[in-house]
């Protein structure tokens, strides 16, 4: 399992509800409504590795 995948699945994740956010070597490095800004700040950020870029669910979002 990847590393930044097990990061985003320990943190707590409540404040970024319906925000994209980018995980790189353990850290939330970037969060916010815009994918783009995400993604251009994640690449900036962490250039050498390949962030986990997912959108944190709505509340009443159910996953199966």
């Amino acid at each position: 399992m990847d590393q930044n995948y097990r990061a985003y699945m320990k943190e707590s994740m409540e404040r970024y509800i319906g925000e994209w956010v980018a995980i790189c070597n353990h850290k939330i490095i970037s969060h916010g409504p815009d994918f783009k800004m995400v993604f251009k700040e994640a690449k900036d950020k962490c250039p050498k590795s390949r962030p986990l870029i997912t959108r944190v669910p709505d509340k009443e979002t159910m996953i199966f």
